[in-house]
């Protein structure tokens, strides 16, 4: 540990930076698999007594947010590293696997959008998730877009038109 640490202050390094918000993801994504299923078959349970059995029920997932490497010429997608992009789609991909065991239990269909937004993340072409903007008020980065919603709508009415 650095002195400024041990004096309560950051250490700005690039690579202690990246390690600390890999970190933190990764903590979240451990939260979807310890935390997430309970809290998940909870919602499902009240939802089945409350459905009158002819009802389908759609369970959407996420997208993954950013591209599977940094893109150097966008910074949209916070510029980060390449190992940030990747626990970026690793926690994106967990919380849909478990969406998906949890639908696929409840008899729920489960829609993941995960292929149908490859190249269209943050700095994608063209970008269906919001990407960082950081002149603006803009509160829904790493958010779907209106293209975004779009393709999601798209998605679930894959599953539910008659």
């Amino acid at each position: 540990m650095g002195t400024s640490e041990r004096q309560g202050i950051p250490d700005n390094r690039p690579g202690h930076r990246t390690d600390a918000c890999n970190q933190k993801i990764n903590t979240i994504t451990r939260k979807y698999q310890a935390i997430l299923p309970g809290r998940i078959e909870k919602l499902f349970h009240r939802i089945t007594m409350r459905k009158s059995v002819s009802t389908q029920v759609v369970v959407v997932g996420y997208p993954h947010v950013v591209q599977a490497e940094s893109t150097p010429l966008c910074f949209a997608d916070g510029a980060w590293p390449g190992s940030t992009h990747q626990v970026l789609r690793r926690a994106a991909s967990t919380l849909n696997a478990v969406l998906a065991a949890k639908a696929r239990k409840y008899g729920y269909d489960f829609v993941d959008p995960s292929a149908s937004f490859s190249n269209h993340e943050t700095c994608g072409d063209p970008a269906w998730v919001n990407g960082i903007r950081p002149l603006s008020r803009q509160v829904e980065s790493f958010h779907p877009n209106a293209s975004g919603q779009r393709a999601l709508g798209w998605l679930v009415w894959q599953y539910v038109k008659p």
